[in-house]
């Protein structure tokens, strides 16, 4: 009787669900109709290309797009001579801009719940406000900014007809179109191109969802098809890529659900690749009627060491 330690296979659970995984992941399309829009009304994307060497992807996290537009223009109005300012104005703008390394590098930003594609938003619903807010906020008061949002929510800075902004500005020494360098247009599309990212622990990926139901999925039917004793080469297949996947999934730091994908994958692996030396085995009746009567295995809970501790796993083995 020989035996069959599912430690043999893996090698092969890792190679096959690193490609599940790399196949499932969303990939984002190079054409120019998916560019995603300017995140600046002056600037474009020019912050980010500069920075990055490339333009944006639609996938491209709505934080890094802000945070690498403001520390642009940042460091772009820290460079610029302004000769006519006062030593006063010179201190009172390097102070501003300051405040605005505080402010993106905190990264709390407003969204645009409002209107559709890209739109300044002065204030959002939960108080936040943008770059050229904050700054004013900061520097002259919370009620100057939220007088100015009342007046001009979803205007761009150029477009607000006050002229306490223009002496506002003349104060700390900046222009009005320094302003509207900074302030950014916030996205309200419901996709990659313009949410915040998830923390790890807000929800399940995609990618642990779609392995956890390939798993359950592949797990059924090995199990219908060994159970009348016709597996095949195709069910094995996927339920060891699929399990594989979703085994992997499970055991790294970002599960959402670790014990439910350990399980289902490991139960996957054990059925697709049982199914598999199934269907691969000669077609004897003989041989078979033998194998039949010392086939044996099992599936124990055991601890799965990680990076930061164990999680609950699976341990099996197959005798035949």
């Amino acid at each position: 009787m020989r035996t069959l330690d599912l430690s043999l296979l893996a090698g092969l659970l890792l190679v096959l669900g690193g490609v599940g995984a790399a196949s499932l992941l969303p990939s984002a399309p190079d054409s120019p109709s998916a560019s995603p829009r300017p995140v600046n009304a002056v600037l474009g994307n020019q912050s980010f290309r500069a920075v990055h060497g490339t333009a944006p992807r639609p996938d491209t996290p709505e934080r890094l797009r802000l945070q690498t537009h403001l520390a642009y223009v940042e460091a772009l109005l820290r460079s610029r001579e302004r000769p006519s300012l006062s030593d006063a104005q010179r201190a009172r703008r390097a102070a501003l801009l300051d405040r605005l390394h505080a402010y993106w590098t905190r990264g709390r930003f407003p969204r645009n719940t409002e209107v559709p594609g890209r739109s300044p938003v002065f204030i959002d619903d939960n108080g936040r406000l943008c770059a050229v807010g904050a700054l004013v906020a900061a520097s002259a008061g919370r009620d100057m900014a939220e007088r100015i949002d009342a007046r001009y929510h979803l205007a761009d800075v150029r477009e607000m007809d006050l002229p306490v902004i223009d002496r506002w500005a003349e104060r700390n020494g900046v222009t009005r179109r320094e302003l509207a360098m900074i302030q950014p247009m916030y996205c309200m599309r419901p996709n990659v191109v313009c949410r915040f990212p998830r923390r790890a622990d807000e929800d399940a990926s995609a990618l642990e969802v779609t392995a956890l139901s390939a798993s359950v999925g592949a797990s059924l039917l090995n199990g219908v098809l060994l159970e009348r004793g016709t597996p095949s080469v195709v069910g094995g297949t996927v339920g060891i890529v699929g399990g594989g996947t979703s085994l992997a999934v499970g055991l790294g730091d970002d599960a959402k659900y670790p014990t439910a994908s350990s399980v289902a994958g490991a139960t996957s692996v054990v059925l697709g690749g049982w199914a598999l030396v199934q269907a691969l085995r000669p077609d004897d009746a003989e041989s078979a009627a033998t194998a039949a009567s010392s086939q044996d295995w099992s599936v124990a809970p055991a601890s799965v060491p990680t990076g930061k501790g164990t999680r609950p796993g699976l341990q099996a083995s197959i005798r035949f």
